[in-house]
C-alpha cells in the first residue's frame, strides 16, 4: 500500500486530490494539512510514502517545507514529493527552483473554464502514475544507493569500441521526471568542451519549458533556448523542445530546420520524445550521439532503438542515478542502449564520444 499525505491550504483541492486517489485499491490517502507547518509535523509524525504539496500556501511555503525536509530527514527516510503548481509564469519559475530543491516531480492544476471532466481525467492520470512510477522506483533506488555502482544491464558496446563509430554532428536527448535537475547538472560541463548543438525533449507543459531553457541558459556556455518553427540548427545552441508541441528536425538543403506541430499525444506526452527520435533518424543516423535520462514511462525506447539499430550512438542514465528508471529502463529492455552511465559520468564520455 502507497501512504499518502496532502498539503495544501485550499478544501477544495484537498478534496479534489483525495477523489482522484479514492479509487486505486494500492493507495491510501493518510492524512491531509492545511499548511507547511501542519504538513511537516504531519510528515514527521505518520511517515507519508509520497506528498502532494502546495507551492503556494500562506505561512510556511512549499519552498520552506522542501528546505525543512532537507535538514531535519534524511534522504532515505524522506517522502517523496509531488508539487502541485498553478498553470502561470509564476508558479513555473516556483516549481523549477522547487524540483531543484529536492522535490521530485509536479503535476499542474486544472485550467479554469474548458473541459471540466477532461481536465480531471488529466490531473488524475497525471497525479496517479507519479505515486505509481516513484513509489515503485524509490525503494529500487535506495537499495541501489547500498553499493558504489549499480549493476549495469546487458551491452553490446563499450567506449572503447564506440570511439570507432561516426564522429556526432549533434546530441540528442530525451528526459522526464528528473530530468530538470539531471540537465542542469550535466550540460555545463558538456557545452564547457563540446561546441556540438544540443536538442532536447523534456517531458513539461508550456511555460515550465520556458523557465527551464532560461534556468539552463545562466549556467550554460551554450545559448539556451525554446525552440520557435523554421529555426536552423546551429553549433554552440541547446533547442528545448516548448511544452504543448512536438519538436521535429527536417533538413533543408544543407541546413537542419526545427519544426513544432500540435500532431497528437504520444505517450500521453507532447512533446514525445519517441517523435523527436523518429525524425532525427532520416536527418542525422548515423551522425549523432542519443540518450536518455532519467524518467516515467517507456517514451523514447522506440525511437532510441531505431537510432541505434542505423548505426547512432545511444546511451542511458544509470538505474541508481536516477530519479525514476522507466525511460531508460525500457529502453535498456528493448536493447536501445550502447551504454549506461551514472549521472556524473555523462558528461565526460559525452566529451570523449564527441570529440
Amino acid at each position: 500500500m502507497i501512504r499518502v499525505l496532502i498539503v495544501d491550504d485550499s478544501p477544495t483541492f484537498r478534496s479534489i486530490l483525495r477523489r482522484a486517489m479514492a479509487h486505486e485499491d494500492d493507495i491510501e490517502v493518510i492524512g491531509t494539512a492545511s499548511s507547511g507547518r501542519q504538513g511537516l509535523q504531519l510528515i514527521k509524525d505518520q511517515k507519508p510514502d509520497v506528498v502532494t504539496l502546495d507551492l503556494q500556501m500562506p505561512g510556511k511555503d512549499g519552498r520552506e517545507v522542501l528546505k525543512k525536509l532537507s535538514e531535519e530527514i534524511s534522504p532515505k527516510d524522506r517522502p517523496k514529493i509531488i508539487l502541485v503548481s498553478s498553470l502561470n509564469r509564476e508558479s513555473a519559475r516556483a516549481t523549477l527552483e522547487a524540483l531543484f530543491d529536492g522535490a521530485d516531480d509536479f503535476i499542474s492544476k486544472p485550467s479554469e473554464g474548458g473541459d471540466l471532466k477532461g481536465n480531471m481525467d488529466k490531473l488524475r492520470h497525471d497525479l496517479i502514475a507519479r505515486i505509481h512510477s516513484l513509489a515503485k522506483f524509490s525503494g529500487v533506488r535506495e537499495r541501489s544507493a547500498e553499493v558504489k555502482t549499480s549493476p549495469r544491464p546487458r551491452t553490446t558496446s563499450t567506449l572503447a569500441s564506440l570511439s570507432g563509430r561516426h564522429r556526432p554532428d549533434v546530441l540528442l536527448i530525451g528526459s522526464s521526471t528528473g530530468g530538470p535537475q539531471a540537465l542542469t547538472k550535466i550540460l555545463p560541463q558538456i557545452c564547457a568542451n563540446i561546441h556540438l548543438p544540443i536538442l532536447i525533449v523534456q517531458h513539461m507543459p508550456p511555460m515550465f519549458t520556458r523557465s527551464l531553457a532560461e534556468s539552463l541558459d545562466r549556467v550554460c556556455k551554450h545559448r539556451v533556448s525554446e525552440a520557435v518553427d523554421g529555426d536552423a540548427v546551429r553549433p554552440n545552441n541547446i533547442y528545448l523542445a516548448p511544452g504543448g508541441f512536438h519538436m521535429v528536425v527536417r533538413k533543408e538543403g544543407t541546413k537542419v530546420i526545427l519544426e513544432l506541430n500540435e500532431d497528437p499525444m504520444e505517450h500521453h506526452c507532447r512533446p514525445a520524445v519517441d517523435v523527436f527520435f523518429r525524425s532525427a533518424l532520416d536527418v542525422y543516423a548515423p551522425r549523432a550521439l542519443a540518450m536518455i535520462l532519467t524518467g516515467m514511462g517507456s517514451d523514447g525506447a522506440a525511437g532510441l532503438k531505431g537510432l541505434r539499430d542505423a548505426g547512432v550512438t545511444t546511451l542511458a542514465q544509470s538505474e541508481a542515478s536516477s530519479v525514476v528508471w522507466g525511460m531508460p529502463g525500457s529502453a535498456v529492455a528493448v536493447d536501445a542502449v550502447d551504454d549506461v552511465h551514472d549521472l556524473e559520468d555523462i558528461p565526460q564520455n559525452v566529451i570523449r564520444l564527441c570529440q
